[in-house]
């Protein structure tokens, strides 16, 4: 079985079971930690709809969250979710903006990885 994840009625996110139910658990503990909401919201038929807002505000906390640590452990969690978040939101024609320098080296970062995102 796969997932399908949506933006404005557009899929940007085909994944299959295994990776969704990762990513999905990670975004919600993400959310939990930094006190948000994700903006995900399950569907029926394993689809994800993404509220384009919920989640770019979600999205642009984490590498501020991130910054502001120096705990190596967190930003080893964060790794694991930030760039398939950024590069979903990007995707959908919103960006991250950075609010330091080292926000904006981070998220170049991911952008150079070039997540590739099967649809």
């Amino acid at each position: 079985m796969s997932y399908l994840f949506e933006i404005d009625d557009d899929p940007v996110f085909g994944a299959s079971n295994r990776v969704a139910v990762l990513f999905v658990d990670m975004l919600e503990a993400a959310g939990k930690a930094v006190r948000r909401p994700t903006g995900l919201e399950a569907l029926a038929g394993g689809w994800f709809r993404i509220d384009p807002d919920a989640f770019g505000e979600f999205v642009q906390e984490l590498p501020a969250v991130r910054a502001r640590s120096s705990h190596q452990f967190l930003w080893l969690l964060l790794d694991g979710v930030l760039p398939l978040a950024v590069t979903l939101l990007e995707r959908s024609g919103r960006t991250v903006v950075p609010g330091t320098d080292e926000e904006g080296a981070y998220l170049d970062g991911v952008r150079e990885l070039g997540v590739p995102l099967p649809g």
